[in-house]
């Protein structure tokens, strides 16, 4: 029962990161939210993943993929 409590409760979370970052990639896509939702996905991304670099600014930039005109 434990097991498949704790397994259920990591689900749940699992939804809700992909929620959370699908919806900062959703929000990439406004030019009113891009900048609050792509510090979300830095934050996201150092805190999920802190074992491996991220690239520093000057050698990776978002906004360089970015298609707004």
């Amino acid at each position: 029962m434990a097991i498949a409590k704790q397994s259920s409760s990591q689900a749940v979370s699992a939804r809700e990161f992909k929620h959370r970052v699908l919806t900062c990639l959703n929000k990439l896509s406004d030019r009113d939210t891009y900048s609050a939702a792509a510090t979300e996905l830095e934050s996201i991304a150092k805190n999920t993943i802190p074992l491996i670099p991220l690239p520093s600014p000057s050698n990776f930039s978002l906004i360089s993929l970015s298609v707004l005109p």
